[in-house]
């Protein structure tokens, strides 16, 4: 599942938590692979809210900044 979190000063976070997902989801949104946030325990994309629209019509699930953030790190303190 991706998800993307409300734009704040013109930026959202897409993430999810199978990176593979995240990578093909991102190539189709437009997204550089240069623009990947490889942070621990919340690997992400940067994203402009000019794309937050476009994903989601394609289908990334909105979010909160902090529900991504305890997600993220939810899922990956576990691995």
């Amino acid at each position: 599942m991706v998800i993307i979190d409300t734009p704040m000063r013109g930026w959202s976070h897409l993430a999810a938590t199978d990176l593979d997902e995240l990578h093909d989801f991102a190539q189709r949104l437009g997204l550089w692979r240069s623009w990947f946030q490889d942070k621990p325990n919340r690997p992400h994309y940067d994203v402009r809210k000019e794309h937050y629209h476009h994903a989601l019509l394609l289908g990334a699930k909105p979010v909160k900044r902090r529900e991504l953030v305890e997600l993220l790190k939810e899922y990956y303190e576990k691995g």
